[in-house]
């Protein structure tokens, strides 16, 4: 199955999303969950509007969704589940550095960037083995 890679980003105002490899698939939303169901009725639309030889090749087959988000959005979407002292605890990165990353303010580097990645990652392997 073949991946559409959707990159979502953060602005003041609204998130914003578009496919990576393909023109014509782009949506926003006032939050992720919004602008992830405005990409999928884009989707919709220019499967149920546009002739089949308009689409982008990726949507004439099957495939999955695969969202990529930029460090700003993806720290503002989890905002709401942990504070930036505990995103320090998770990456080793210090709350004041994460807060300018949130805000926009800065851009992570490479490495940072990989470090906040893997503790997501680390916590995702670790909520997935929990059994009660």
């Amino acid at each position: 199955m073949k991946k559409l890679l959707i990159r979502v980003g953060a602005s003041k105002d609204f998130y914003g999303a578009f496919a990576v490899e393909y023109n014509g698939i782009w949506a926003s939303g006032k939050t992720v969950a919004e602008c992830k169901e405005n990409v999928e009725q884009a989707i919709s639309l220019i499967k149920s509007e546009l002739p089949v030889d308009q689409w982008p090749e990726i949507l004439k087959d099957e495939y999955e969704i695969v969202w990529q988000y930029d460090v700003q959005s993806l720290l503002q979407f989890y905002s709401k589940y942990f504070t930036n002292t505990a995103l320090q605890r998770m990456t080793g990165i210090h709350h004041k550095q994460l807060w300018n990353y949130l805000h926009g303010v800065s851009t992570p580097r490479a490495a940072a960037k990989q470090k906040i990645e893997d503790a997501f990652h680390k916590l995702g392997a670790e909520l997935m083995s929990i059994k009660l």
